[in-house]
């Protein structure tokens, strides 16, 4: 004996299905995943200015030779072979690298670094103008005026 199935004939999709221009749904999902990366990508350089400019608030508050210690890691990350050179060839270095000028502070640069007296405070703003071209060139993002800093939430 088999089941009686006449009332299946009565029944009917409800879904009429998708419309014509609707059946290919990969743009759509090509669209999500680009707005995704864009979105990581976004956060991603967010976080990276965020970690840039706390540097540049904070350096002003570094002791010379912590200054010093951290410039030396930064330029050995972004160019290895400045890792194991004395002070004065790697202040010569980044000079040729970032045209920052700083071989002119060579002779108290160690000073400032071993000695009692760090720099004055006109020497650290002379300073601070000559690391930037050297901040720019390690951080590829970074402000280039000091307008932008301020704009964008910096100290200075």
């Amino acid at each position: 004996m088999s089941p009686d199935l006449s009332w299946l004939s009565a029944l009917h999709d409800i879904h009429p299905g998708p419309l014509p221009g609707e059946a290919n749904r990969l743009p759509a999902l090509g669209m999500c995943a680009a707005a995704l990366l864009a979105l990581m990508l976004a956060l991603h350089l967010l976080r990276v200015m965020t970690q840039r400019l706390y540097w540049r608030y904070h350096s002003q508050e570094l002791p010379w030779d912590e200054l010093h210690d951290a410039l030396r890691e930064l330029s050995a990350k972004r160019w290895p072979e400045l890792a194991a050179l004395p002070t004065a060839a790697w202040l010569g270095a980044l000079d040729t690298l970032t045209g920052s000028q700083l071989q002119r502070w060579q002779p108290q640069w160690d000073g400032w670094r071993f000695g009692p007296m760090p720099p004055g405070p006109i020497s650290r703003d002379q300073l601070d103008g000559a690391l930037r071209p050297v901040f720019r060139a390690l951080f590829p993002l970074w402000p280039s005026t000091r307008s932008q800093v301020a704009s964008s939430g910096g100290r200075r």
